[in-house]
């Protein structure tokens, strides 16, 4: 038996800078920045905090200060999860495998409520240690790592690779971040609104080539949750 899984509820930080250097005084913590968003978006599903019986975790980055962040979180809010507590991660695919799991949970039968949820601060990680991390994530450690292959290295490649292929250039290229950017404008959770024309992106510097600055992605911290429930949940909030 399957259930069709419902969006009821939604809530999220505009992506931005949150994170505080190591030696500030005062911290800004992930399990704070999180919490506020859980309970905006359980609030706007119109469900009660002892309805949730999943919650699926977008896998935070390794310099993040908690450990075991979805059990710890769990218990934070005193969320009952009755199904399952899980933890996903696929680089840029990590927020929709969180999404998708939940979905499944509620699809499944298995919960009647999901919450699809995660939180990212890295802003103010040190240059050197977030390069470190970046290229070890990247390929292999004992072939790559040791050129310093980062993530917007294998994207300029397939890009270089895209062009070949089909012929596309390199204003057709840079036409994907006019468009991106248009989208952006009015989306307040957006962490670039202002318009960009394509001349705009193509007088940028190169970071690899064929991608100029306003074609590869800044860091940022942000939080979101999602909250997904059964037809039956959806049909009885209050």
């Amino acid at each position: 038996m399957t259930a069709t899984p419902c969006i009821i509820g939604a809530a999220a930080l505009p992506v931005g800078r949150y994170q505080k250097p190591r030696d500030a005084d005062l911290q800004t913590l992930e399990r704070e920045l999180l919490a506020g968003v859980v309970i905006d978006a359980v609030t706007d599903a119109g469900v009660d905090k002892s309805q949730i019986d999943a919650m699926v975790f977008g896998l935070e980055k390794s310099y993040a200060r908690q450990a075991y962040f979805a059990t710890f979180m769990a218990n934070y809010l005193r969320l009952p999860t009755r199904a399952s507590l899980s933890e996903v991660t696929g680089n840029g695919m990590t927020g929709g495998l969180a999404f998708d799991q939940a979905a499944n949970e509620i699809a499944l039968g298995r919960a009647q409520v999901a919450l699809a949820l995660g939180v990212n601060l890295e802003t103010a990680v040190p240059a050197d240690e977030h390069l470190d991390i970046t290229i070890r994530h990247t390929g292999d450690v004992d072939f790559h790592t040791p050129f310093g292959l980062t993530p917007i290295s294998w994207y300029a490649m397939d890009a270089m690779r895209y062009m070949h292929d089909t012929g596309a250039t390199r204003a057709e290229l840079a036409s994907v971040a006019v468009k991106s950017r248009a989208f952006a404008i009015d989306n307040p959770l957006a962490q670039y609104r202002d318009p960009l024309t394509l001349e705009e992106v193509l007088a940028q510097r190169m970071i690899v080539e064929p991608l100029g600055l306003f074609e590869v992605p800044g860091r940022a911290d942000g939080a979101v949750c999602i909250v997904g429930s059964s037809p039956v949940v959806a049909r009885g909030r209050r």
